[in-house]
């Protein structure tokens, strides 16, 4: 234990005796193990950055078809006085509280997830699943799905509904 081999010397002398042996150090094997860990944490992240996309589009889209369907009632209350800010707050308000139940279901699946996928790592042997496998003690970041996720909705609903409400004036 701790000794360090040097296996470019080790092979060279086992070629000198047996010419068709080959030392396998499993160096190169454990290299490409944790490229690909490497590679599934980068995959991982580039999927929750298209569910981020993908949850701006869904607000987009829903306050958008939410102010075409209330278009004569919003004229109304511009009518009687109502400013541009009244109205996206109570869009701002919806949308919080939809990201807000987003991200606590989000939350709940993504422990769960976790949560199974560390206790299959620990029944195999912690090894090389160690590189993939997050620990118990990093996870604190599932917290603030919820709050990430309403804060997304709500200025995503924010900035479209003022959008469109300076677009109808």
């Amino acid at each position: 234990p701790g000794a360090n081999l040097n296996t470019a010397a080790i092979a060279e002398r086992l070629h000198i005796a047996a010419p068709s042996a080959v030392i396998d150090d499993h160096q190169s094997w454990l290299t490409q193990i944790l490229d690909l860990a490497n590679l599934v944490r980068l995959t991982l992240g580039s999927v929750v950055i298209l569910v981020l996309l993908c949850t701006a589009a869904i607000v987009i889209f829903g306050c958008r078809a939410g102010l075409a369907a209330h278009k004569d009632t919003i004229a109304i209350m511009h009518l009687l006085g109502a400013e541009d800010g009244l109205i996206a707050g109570a869009f701002d308000r919806r949308y919080f509280i939809h990201g807000f139940q987003g991200g606590l279901f989000g939350m709940l699946i993504a422990a769960v997830v976790l949560w199974g996928i560390m206790r299959l790592s620990h029944r195999l042997g912690e090894g090389l699943l160690i590189a993939i496998v997050p620990e118990a003690s990093t996870l604190w970041w599932l917290l603030l799905l919820p709050f990430g996720t309403a804060l997304l909705t709500a200025l995503t609903a924010r900035v479209t509904v003022r959008r469109v409400l300076l677009a109808m004036m």
